[in-house]
Formats: structure tokens, C-alpha cells, sequence
């Protein structure tokens, strides 16, 4: 037993030192191979050391995002999304090929980076290795008392991101389009080719008020005159097969590629 367990140590230090050594050759800041053509702008990892920004304060902590967080996480992306595959949701039809979310580390490593700016806003570009039009939604919380229950206020923020659908209608579904209210967080969190989901947030005092900042990074972002979702009977164009938990979704081994989906057969996308 304890040679195994020596083993297995040994492999594990390989594997970690051959993954770390890998990821120190990528050159993040080569605009051209992460952050063409749907992200523009300055990768989040170029030049970054990953260290908490000059901008926070001194009194700045990362929330953990354990095993038992991830899955309260997905649970409710994976809830509103068979939700609105389902054509259960008023005013919105059914999705036909909708993925069920897995939960991703290199996205919520992005999205960590973005949360130790201390600020809340979007960065320009957040592709990683495998996903290269990755999205974002944030969210951030405030108030004068100290917050007691922070896994609440994470769910919370993820529930004001879908509750935007009242703010819209199917047309930005059919055709994602910019429009005056803010419904991006909506539309990300039912795009369609989201199959995975990694999230992180922090807690800090600042300037007399509590904060929380939660970010959540996807495997897409929303694109201009794209779909969000094509809609036809819940499920009926999974290529890998039904999700057995969420019936309306795809299981989450579904593939889609943002470049070329737009050339398949569009005569089922009506209900």
C-alpha cells in the first residue's frame, strides 16, 4: 500500500509539473491566436501573474469554489436551461439542441483572474486552450453588513442572470442583437453550445461597504445575428444522445463548432 501510494504520488508530481511547464510556454498575449475575430482586445492572462491587482484592497479574500459549490453551480445553469428547452418558460419555445453543462477548471481559472481585479467589469478576452470564444457573466454584491450566507448570494446571481428573460423576448433567441436592456447574462446562460461552465468569486471590504464578486465563464459568448438557441421539440437534433437527468438538454458530451453550425439545415427551426 504504501509503495502504490508512493507511485501514485510520483505520477501525480509528473503529470502536475508537465502540465504547468506546458502552460508557461503558451504566449497569452498573441492577439492573433486567442482574440480574433469575436474577442478583441488584450488576453486576461498576458503578463498576468496571477496575483490580487493593485486596485483591491488590503482586506481581499477568494471564496472557495469547492466540489459541493460546483455542483450547487451547475444544477442551476443545467435547472433554467432544460427550464427553457422545455418550452416550459412563457413567451419562449423549446430548444432542439440545447447542452447540458459540465463544469470546466481552465474557464473558472480565467474567470478567477478576472475576479482578482477587484473590479467589476468584463476583460476583452478570456479564450482558453479548448475554448476560443469563451463568455462571461458577472455579478457583484454590496452592502454595509458583513454577508452571512454566501452561497445564497452566489445562486442569487446566478438567478438575476435568467431573470432577465422577462426583459426580452424570442426575437434576441432567433437573432442575437444588441438592444438597450441588459439581457447578455440571459442569453450566455442559454446559449445553446454552452456545454461547460467554471466560475469563481471573491469577498472584500472596500471604501465602508462588503463585496462580493462572482464571475462565471462559459464555453461561448454571445454572437451578433446568431441564434441563442434553434428552436424545434426539446432534444430532437442531440447528436450525442438525451440528457438523462434534464430531458430537454443534450448530454454534455455534445460538440459544437461556432464557426460552421450556422451552415446546417435551418428548416427545423420553427415550432
Amino acid at each position: 500500500m504504501i509503495k502504490l501510494i508512493k507511485i501514485f504520488t510520483v505520477i501525480f508530481t509528473i503529470t502536475l509539473i508537465i502540465s504547468e511547464s506546458k502552460n508557461e510556454q503558451i504566449d497569452w498575449c498573441d492577439k492573433d491566436k486567442w482574440c480574433d475575430y469575436i474577442l478583441e482586445g488584450q488576453h486576461i492572462k498576458c503578463n498576468n501573474t496571477g496575483k490580487f491587482s493593485s486596485d483591491c484592497p488590503e482586506e481581499v479574500q477568494m471564496i472557495p469554489i469547492n466540489k459541493a459549490m460546483r455542483m450547487e453551480i451547475l444544477y442551476a445553469h443545467n435547472k433554467y436551461r432544460n427550464l427553457i428547452a422545455s418550452g416550459k418558460l412563457p413567451n419562449y419555445k423549446p430548444a432542439r439542441r440545447m447542452a447540458q453543462m459540465c463544469y470546466c477548471h481552465d474557464l473558472a481559472r480565467m474567470a478567477e483572474l478576472n475576479v482578482k481585479t477587484c473590479r467589476h467589469e468584463h476583460d476583452k478576452c478570456r479564450s482558453t486552450e479548448k475554448y476560443h470564444f469563451s463568455g462571461q457573466n458577472l455579478f457583484r454584491w454590496y452592502s454595509n453588513m458583513k454577508p452571512k450566507n454566501i452561497k445564497k448570494i452566489l445562486l442569487s446571481g446566478i438567478t438575476d442572470w435568467f431573470d432577465e428573460y422577462k426583459l426580452t423576448d424570442m426575437s434576441i433567441i432567433d437573432k442575437y442583437h444588441r438592444v438597450k436592456e441588459k439581457v447578455g447574462h440571459f442569453t450566455a446562460l442559454v446559449t445553446e453550445s454552452n456545454r461547460c461552465v467554471g466560475c469563481s468569486a471573491l469577498k472584500m471590504f472596500k471604501d465602508g461597504f462588503y463585496e462580493i464578486l462572482f464571475a462565471c465563464n462559459y464555453a461561448s459568448t454571445n454572437i451578433r445575428d446568431r441564434a441563442v438557441y434553434k428552436t424545434g421539440k426539446p432534444g430532437s437534433k442531440c447528436k450525442s444522445g438525451r440528457s438523462k437527468k434534464y430531458p430537454a438538454l443534450c448530454n454534455n458530451k455534445e460538440i459544437y463548432d461556432l464557426l460552421y453550425e450556422e451552415d446546417e439545415d435551418d428548416s427545423l427551426n420553427e415550432i
